[in-house]
């Protein structure tokens, strides 16, 4: 399974893993200029969270950590500072969608996809330079 297959993959599991914890999907796949959001979402209290979402295939019977790394691996400095400029355009533009006492978030998503309809899914919250 090539890159963009994999990521395709992770992002219809991981929107399909939001709306059953009861977020409320705005927007996939949202560009700001060259950075993109993957999902952008709304949770059951109001707050307005970006969602970045990381996945990997591995062969079944075959442990993601034996690879030397994870999908949440691959989010760093860089990618998450061209993410939050992008969340912050998203946010003045659509100011209506914050709530003032929730703010706004960005979030990750990891996923290891180890087979047919098998994964293990990590939501980590409020992740920051």
């Amino acid at each position: 399974m090539n890159t963009k297959v994999t990521g395709n993959l992770g992002e219809n599991i991981a929107a399909r893993y939001l709306i059953n914890s009861g977020y409320e999907i705005i927007e996939r796949n949202y560009r700001e200029g060259a950075d993109e959001i993957d999902i952008i979402a709304t949770s059951q209290k109001g707050m307005l969270i970006f969602f970045e979402v990381k996945a990997m295939t591995v062969g079944d019977g075959y442990r993601a950590s034996l690879c030397g790394f994870m999908p949440e691996d691959h989010l760093n400095w860089q990618k998450l500072k061209r993410i939050s400029r992008a969340c912050q355009k998203f946010a003045v533009r659509n100011r209506r969608l914050i709530d003032e006492d929730e703010g706004w978030q960005i979030d990750l998503i990891a996923i290891v996809i180890k087979g047919d309809k098998k994964y293990d899914l990590r939501h980590y919250k409020n992740v920051s330079l």
